[in-house]
């Protein structure tokens, strides 16, 4: 699940409709915006995975392992993702009179690399914009 569980209405019974229909010991991956990452401290209400009204919810890493364990997984890997396109959209909202949009056209669509450093430092010190998890149904 990519980026879909920040959409749902009750996360809760999303995570327990998936167990029901993993097999015994499956696993899943899951990926969310990081409301604790670097890019939302920065950014605050610009940061751009806010997204509201369409993100209905968003998770740290504890609370997405909380939510996982207290519904019947066990918690795997956990990952960061960098996201310069997120980056970029954020400055984007920062400066709203369009100063950055005009000159990201400029440059190019392959602009928004120009934040790849810092988002990538971001991921490797577990701070990344999104939040990776592979989780696996224990038997109860």
């Amino acid at each position: 699940m990519i980026h879909v569980l920040e959409h749902i209405y009750d996360p809760s019974e999303l995570i327990q409709e998936i167990r029901r229909i993993l097999k015994n010991e499956g696993e899943f991956v899951l990926e969310v915006p990081n409301i604790d990452s670097f890019e939302a401290k920065l950014f605050r209400n610009k940061w751009s995975a806010l997204d509201s009204p369409r993100h209905l919810y968003l998770f740290t890493p504890a609370t997405l392992i909380e939510l996982l364990c207290l519904n019947g997984f066990e918690v795997g890997q956990i990952g960061y993702s960098p996201s310069p396109v997120s980056f970029a959209m954020s400055l984007d909202n920062l400066f709203r009179n369009g100063h950055l949009k005009k000159f990201i056209k400029k440059i190019g669509k392959y602009s928004a690399y120009l934040f790849l450093p810092f988002t990538v430092v971001s991921a490797m010190v577990h701070k990344g914009s999104s939040v990776i998890i592979s989780a696996r149904k224990i038997m109860r």
